[in-house]
């Protein structure tokens, strides 16, 4: 069975007729029939009725014409999406997202559907600090950063979009005495350190603390550290408490206990206003799609 034959069935189908179909082929009648005998010898069935001078399809004939056009639209749909493939500009499209996060339950639906639905754009993913993932963006060495909100606020020419919001944690230590001794309050913790860290870009990690105890009538003691890394080991040993938030890796740490604030952190994408490159707004829109399913806002 070749193409030939293939087309020459679907003409004979359509006209219900060998000499139409030659005349619309430009071929001789006999040649049709030779060919439709061959098809049907090549098949074992019997694709055509020809009892009487008008033919029709038989069972199976029409089985294999619907077949046949199927076949056919889907090579021609197939061949339009390839050649649009071929000439679509190509484009690398770096995100960042702040460290610490545990996106395994986000960024591989995400990707995976990216690609299905961009194959033309290459995805680089990394994930940085405060302070590093700023750099980054104004240096233009990354496309798209994601972080709280608070982080973006001396951020200058940039555009930004909330894309979710998440709940704000204070986390203590498994080995903390309120550990195991009631249900304690955000309260009960006004007397601890809380471990945040360091920014040279502005205080935005403290003033986050800050806002949130201010809700509980109290200052916190605040202490620097150099990164997230190093406020989990303070906290795991007992030697203080911190903010998180319910994307961070320490929400399933055995060695850590939590308890929601009334604080919710927004989460925003961000980009440079110059940048040109268009894959930004299409992961945008495809992040904030998946999220909205994930992560509703109240």
């Amino acid at each position: 069975m070749n193409n030939l034959q293939i087309d020459i069935f679907l003409e004979v189908a359509d006209c219900l007729s060998f000499t139409k179909a030659a005349e619309k082929l430009f071929v001789s009648q006999p040649a049709i029939s030779k060919q439709i005998s061959s098809l049907e010898k090549e098949l074992d069935l019997i694709l055509f009725n020809r009892e009487s001078r008008n033919i029709t399809l038989t069972e199976s004939g029409r089985m294999l014409y619907e077949c046949f056009v199927r076949m056919k639209t889907d090579f021609k749909t197939t061949m339009n999406k390839v050649k649009t493939l071929e000439n679509a500009p190509q484009y690398n499209l770096t995100v960042t997202f702040l460290e610490g996060w545990d996106m395994s339950g986000i960024l591989p639906v995400l990707l995976k559907s990216f690609k299905n639905n961009n194959p033309n754009i290459k995805i680089n993913v990394n994930c940085h600090g405060f302070k590093e993932m700023i750099q980054l963006l104004n240096e233009g060495k990354t496309d798209l950063v994601l972080t709280i909100s608070q982080a973006l606020h001396s951020v200058k020419n940039v555009e930004t979009l909330s894309i979710a919001e998440i709940v704000g944690l204070l986390t203590y230590s498994a080995d903390h005495d309120f550990a195991n001794n009631g249900t304690p309050t955000i309260l009960d913790f006004k007397d601890e350190t809380f471990f945040v860290p360091s920014s040279s870009l502005n205080d935005d990690p403290e003033s986050i603390v800050k806002e949130i105890c201010s809700y509980y009538g109290f200052t916190p003691k605040i202490e620097v550290v150099p990164n997230i890394d190093s406020m989990i080991l303070n906290v795991e040993n007992n030697l203080g408490v911190a903010i998180f938030d319910e994307w961070n890796r320490i929400v399933d740490n055995p060695r850590l206990r939590h308890m929601e604030t009334r604080h919710k952190h927004s989460i925003k994408a961000a980009w440079k206003k110059n940048n040109l490159n268009p894959a930004i707004k299409i992961f945008v829109q495809e992040i904030t799609r998946l999220l909205s399913q994930k992560f509703p806002k109240s």
